[in-house]
């Protein structure tokens, strides 16, 4: 794994080429940005899809030793499926949210629902477990690329802190669901984090319907006919100071 990971970093240092950033991320920036509220609705959805999926995917193996009743064997190859799964999704959804972000997210967390509810309905057999964890892969893999997409185009013109916004509400709710996960499966059981992961799910694609179809790229006069990043909702435009001057 080491060598693969030293492989990649060189891969990426060969191939990707400078990014300089647009401006300087700080306290101010990242007030103002939370001001927006296509910026805010993200990240409230965002907090809600990753819940459910960190809350319920953590304790995914002891449900499969539980109630599928399989081997460490088998639970790695169900486990390799569910990421092959997640790299497909994320793939496939980069098309879809680059043109309507919202709607995306709102699919991916229907997904995710369908298939943490499911788990505990046809989990007990191997077979249904494969199928369930192929389509949890598939809807958890398309997760991020949406909302770092919604994000970035509900705040074009500051990039990086969309980015930042995005990442460290990701990383605070992997604890945050993990922990509330821990608590269910300490008082209930596998089955019970899954169907309240399944709930929260549900709650998450609500809300991306409710708010995510007013986040949305726009074409503003390029030739090419490629759309320009343009804020829906909650963005002030910026304006040139010395131009008012």
């Amino acid at each position: 794994m080491g060598a693969l990971t030293v492989l990649v970093l060189v891969a990426l240092l060969v191939s990707l080429p400078p990014l300089p950033p647009h401006a300087g991320t700080g306290a101010g920036v990242l007030r103002g940005l939370l001001a927006g509220r296509g910026v805010r609705t993200g990240l409230a959805v965002t907090f809600l899809v990753a819940l459910a999926h960190f809350g319920s995917y953590t304790y995914v193996t002891p449900f499969l030793a539980e109630v599928t009743r399989v081997g460490p064997g088998r639970i790695t190859w169900l486990l390799l499926a569910f990421g092959v799964a997640g790299l497909l999704g994320n793939v496939l959804a980069g098309d879809r949210a680059a043109r309507a972000p919202g709607p995306a997210l709102a699919a991916a967390a229907a997904l995710l629902a369908v298939a943490t509810l499911l788990l505990p309905l046809v989990g007990a057999s191997g077979p249904g477990a494969a199928a369930v964890l192929v389509l949890w892969g598939l809807a958890y893999g398309a997760v991020p690329v949406c909302s770092l997409t919604w994000f970035l185009t509900a705040a074009p013109q500051a990039p990086e802190a969309a980015g930042v916004v995005f990442t460290s509400s990701f990383q605070a709710t992997i604890s945050i669901g993990s922990l509330a996960g821990g608590a269910v499966v300490d008082h209930g059981s596998t089955t019970a984090v899954m169907l309240l992961g399944g709930a929260t799910a549900r709650v998450a694609a609500a809300a991306a319907v409710a708010f995510g179809g007013r986040i949305r790229p726009r074409t503003a006069g390029r030739p090419d006919g490629a759309a320009v990043r343009a804020p829906s909702v909650g963005a002030e435009p910026r304006q040139d100071r010395a131009a008012t001057r």
